[in-house]
This record gives C-alpha cells, structure tokens and sequence, in this order.
C-alpha cells in the first residue's frame, strides 16, 4: 500500500490545497493548547484524515513538559486531549523520548517512570504509545538539557522494549544527535531500530552560532539521502513532512515556495516505494 505523505498544518499548506488538493495525502496537527485552532483544523478546503502529533499537554503550565518526567500527568491537559483525539481518531499516540531536567536520573530510573507513563497514556486513549527519538543538547550548569544517555541507540532499543513501543523516526533529530556524538548521521541511523518505524519526521537542521540544531528549515540533500536511505530498511506507513506551522515560531519557516518544492520531491519519491 502506498505510503501516506503528510505535512504540518500552515496558511501556506491551506493555501496549496486550495490549486490542488494531491498535494499532500494527510494534514499533520500538534497544537491544541489553544482549542481555536480546531476549528482552523475543521476548515480545510478539501477534506484530508489528520495525523497527531504530540500528547496536548498543556504548555501553559509547563513549557517543556516530557514524557518520562516527574508531573507528567498533570501537565497533560484532558480537555485538549479529547479534542485531538475527536478530530484526529488516530492509531497510535505520539510523545518525545526525553527527558530534560538540571539533574538527570539514572536511565534505569527514567525508563521505570517512562514505563508508567507509557501505560498511563494508554490506559487513558486506549492507543498504544510511539516514542520519538530526540537529540541532546551541551550540558550547562543550572540549564535543563536531554540526557544524554536519550540518544543512545541501545538505550532507545531498550526503552521501546520496555514500553512495548514503537519508533516515530526524526531524521532531523537524529542528524543533530549524531552532530553532538561526533558520529556519521547515517550510521547513526541505521543504528537505530528501523524495523519498528511507522512514521517518519522530515525537515533539515541547520548551524547556528556554530552548532547544528533542529530549526525546521527546508529539506537539504542530505536529509533527502538519509530519507531514501532510510526507506529502503524500513517499512513506514506515513512521512511527515515538518516545515511550516502556526504561531511565530514558524512564521519564517513557512515560505509556501519552498512547502511546495519539498512536497512535490518528496511525492516522487514516495511514489516509488510502497509498503506490504
């Protein structure tokens, strides 16, 4: 069956439904703090399933809640989770493997409380739970960072096994974690367990201030390889294409020449490969 190409809700996507609505196959939504968005989401031009992102928790009180971390549950907000859930019937819900805090645990301490909340999240949507792989940023004292110990490969095998999970594959993610481990990104990659890959973030990072960070810009070749790469060791049912969104953190990175330029590549390239 043919693979699902999705992109982020944005103007500029709304806008390319309105000429020609093949463009994409399903719309890809993550905000839901602010239930107006919702109805934005209702109004597309052409009707299109959506694919869920993330686990609507509520951002006002905390502004990097994490999978994994202490008040999990009670930065998840049940009022935009039942909307998400309405709107999207997804098949599985999605969260970070992460866990950002001043003092890292033990990764078998963190795995134990992933391993709750994991079973929390489906005890409550009654969908299992795919983890995200994420990347690490430098260690600084008194500065929140991802564990370092979230971007090895063993470590995330191991985590999926635990959870009994599946892998929701950032290539961007994963460029930026290889970037801070010194590794090759398709090494990197292959090392990770592609065989429970049902879905697939794309997107470029980019240097700043001398570092390679997730920026959400427009796909390069790199990330075009690695995609390609990546499809022929795995069986996807949804690439999901994460440029371009809504709020001002996007609005540089929502140019709708450059929405449609990746989108059309990414179809070509979709179309060659189907899964069994």
């Amino acid at each position: 069956m043919p693979i699902l190409l999705a992109a982020n809700y944005s103007a500029q996507l709304v806008s390319l439904l309105e000429d020609d609505d093949r463009v994409v196959d399903a719309v890809k939504v993550s905000e839901f703090y602010d239930l107006s968005y919702v109805g934005l989401y209702r109004s597309l031009p052409v009707p299109k399933p959506f694919v869920l992102h993330g686990l609507c928790q509520n951002t006002r009180l905390r502004r990097r809640p994490s999978l994994g971390t202490a008040g999990f549950e009670q930065s998840l907000s049940i009022p935009t989770l039942r909307a998400a859930l309405d709107l999207c019937r997804p098949r599985y819900i999605s969260a970070h493997l992460e866990h950002y805090s001043r003092v890292h645990s033990q990764p078998e301490e963190f795995i134990d409380r992933l391993t709750s909340d994991v079973r929390f999240v489906s005890y409550l949507t009654g969908l299992p739970v795919h983890l995200e792989n994420t990347h690490c940023g430098v260690i600084e004292p008194g500065r929140a960072t991802n564990a370092p110990y979230a971007c090895d490969p063993a470590f995330i095998r191991e985590a999926l096994a635990r959870t009994d999970s599946r892998l929701l594959l950032d290539l961007a993610h994963a460029q930026v974690a290889a970037w801070r481990r010194e590794e090759s990104a398709l090494e990197y990659i292959m090392s990770l367990p592609l065989e429970l890959v049902d879905e697939i973030h794309v997107n470029s990072p980019a240097i700043l201030d001398g570092e390679l960070r997730d920026k959400h810009v427009e796909m390069t070749e790199e990330g075009y390889s690695l995609l390609n790469t990546v499809l022929r060791h795995s069986q996807p049912k949804t690439v999901s294409l994460e440029y371009g969104g809504l709020g001002p953190t996007f609005e540089n990175r929502s140019d709708q020449n450059a929405l449609l330029r990746q989108l059309r590549r990414l179809s070509q390239m979709l179309a060659q490969r189907t899964t069994p």
